[in-house]
């Protein structure tokens, strides 16, 4: 069971008209995948993010989700490589899903990480083109925003429609409907959230969602 979670500690209010049960191919002009890779503690993400020229909204159309720490997955751990073998797998996957290549990938890692080495590799043996941002320097600075600015533009998006969900990304549903405040930091009147690693409740596809 998960820890009790009082009300007014959650961040983003997900209703109804945030989460679609089928969308048409035509309806986007873009879209990108993006990646968290994580191997010990944290999970390895991925999502497949779409604007959609209709709606004018941003829509959340395919996940991925592993976490080596998860009780249900010590018999299946996994490596840099396979993580990267999966990414590539997960691009291809929306380029049939979307019937168009992705603008690119985004990958919440550095140039030089073990992640990085591994999808260049897994890129040249498998001649997939694909054009890979890496927008974390080697000193782990991000070019995100700060936290209370992108829990500002999430809950902003969401209220107006303009953050959609297939239906079919629970995990990514239940984690925006989840996050919850740093109830400490806000008392000194940080707004940042809780990176909560569990097999109930994480961050990671909020940090693939917030690029």
């Amino acid at each position: 069971m998960g820890q009790r979670v009082v009300a007014e500690d959650l961040i983003y209010n997900v209703t109804p008209d945030n989460v679609i049960s089928r969308f048409s191919n035509s309806d986007y002009a873009s879209y990108i995948c993006v990646g968290d890779p994580g191997i010990t503690i944290s999970a390895t993400a991925f999502i497949l993010a779409a604007y959609n020229k209709q709606t004018k909204s941003l829509d959340i159309l395919k996940s991925y989700h592993h976490r080596n720490a998860d009780k249900a997955n010590q018999a299946n751990q996994k490596t840099s490589a396979q993580y990267a073998a999966d990414f590539v797998q997960f691009v291809k996957d929306s380029e049939e899903l979307m019937g168009f290549a992705p603008q690119l990938a985004i990958v919440d890692s550095f140039n030089g990480s073990d992640f990085y080495y591994a999808l260049m590799a897994e890129l040249r043996r498998q001649r997939f083109p694909l054009v890979v941002k890496f927008p974390i320097d080697s000193e782990g600075k991000t070019k995100k925003e700060d936290m209370k600015t992108r829990i500002m533009l999430g809950t902003s998006l969401l209220y107006r429609k303009k953050l959609r969900i297939m239906d079919t990304c629970r995990d990514v549903i239940s984690d925006f409907k989840d996050a919850q405040y740093d109830s400490k930091q806000l008392e000194k009147g940080v707004e940042t959230r809780l990176d909560t690693f569990d097999e109930n409740g994480h961050a990671d596809l909020l940090d693939c969602a917030e690029y």
